[in-house]
């Protein structure tokens, strides 16, 4: 074989755009408030300044998963009460919880 040509590997990560479940930087961007917003630019700035000075991409990949699986939750309208839950489970409150039977569509 050709020293040459790398051998095809499966990649270490793959960032994924496009689609409902993966949103676009634009409309990461877009969809934000205005102060969480400000903190998106900054994050995406650092990983992009990161991927460019580095040449490594996976600073990028992890904060755009991130981003997407947090507007992806706001897109579902119960973004707050989630944040809300889990502040009281983080405190050791005990909250009613209802079976997983009971939850799933038919």
């Amino acid at each position: 074989m050709d020293s040459t040509i790398p051998e095809p590997r499966t990649p270490d990560l793959v960032i994924r755009v496009g689609g409902g479940r993966w949103p676009s930087p634009a409309e990461i961007r877009a969809e934000l408030p205005e102060d969480v917003r400000a903190e998106f630019e900054r994050d995406f700035a650092a990983a992009l300044a990161h991927a460019h000075d580095t040449g490594q991409l996976a600073m990028l990949a992890d904060l755009l998963a991130g981003w997407q699986r947090h507007l992806i939750l706001r897109r579902t309208g119960d973004y707050e009460r989630i944040l809300e839950r889990a502040a009281r489970l983080h405190a050791g409150e005990e909250l009613e919880t209802v079976p997983a039977a009971e939850t799933r569509r038919t």
